[in-house]
């Protein structure tokens, strides 16, 4: 008799483990299923961020208010076909060779950009330490950071342009209000100083 007690207690002790086992495997599947972390996989997918593009050009402006509409100085590294293109566009360009300049020094081609109130085009960089050092007035100088095809040479300098025109009305009507004022804003005395 002893012994199917132990059989029966051995049989009932398998079935309260087994059913032990099964109720924690349930439970912790449910609680997986509920409370877990979410993994890439689960994740909806997300939009790669748009790479911001590298700046193609830099427009420093110069101490020498350009000649409008902006007129340019094409450097011995701006390429014969986007000065081409440049031109066929309507914008006056004169290259460095044009000018006689190609043997000279930067700071000559700086001097005669800025007595002939052109603006430089250039992909060189020794322009901007010029410009950095002050040595010579010059109208602006648009550097091209990179090489650009004449298509979108053109749309920056149409920007760039518009931008200098724009800058330029606005200025030259802030200074002849300023004049007006001056001049009408006391009228005695602007005779008794030029009597």
């Amino acid at each position: 008799m002893l012994e199917l007690l132990f059989l029966l207690l051995g049989y009932l002790f398998n079935k309260v483990i087994f059913g032990a086992v099964v109720i924690c495997v349930t439970l912790c599947f449910f609680l997986n299923c509920f409370f877990r972390r979410p993994t890439a996989q689960s994740l909806p997918p997300q939009p790669e961020p748009e790479a911001v593009p590298e700046p193609s050009h830099a427009y420093l402006e110069g101490t020498l208010v350009p000649r409008f509409p902006l007129s340019f100085f094409a450097a011995e590294s701006i390429g014969g076909a986007a000065i081409y293109r440049l031109r066929r566009a309507g914008y006056d360009v004169t290259r460095v060779y044009e000018a006689g300049l190609h043997d000279l020094p930067l700071t000559a081609q700086l001097d005669f950009a800025g007595c002939s109130r052109r603006v430089i085009l250039t992909h060189d960089r020794d322009f901007l330490s010029l410009h950095e050092q002050g040595e010579t007035a010059h109208a602006g100088i648009l550097h091209l950071l990179k090489p650009v095809e004449p298509e979108e040479l053109i749309k920056i300098v149409r920007n760039i342009s518009e931008r200098a025109e724009d800058t330029h009305a606005r200025s030259s009507a802030a200074d002849h209000r300023s004049t007006d004022d001056d001049y009408w804003g006391d009228e005695e005395e602007y005779f008794t100083a030029h009597q």
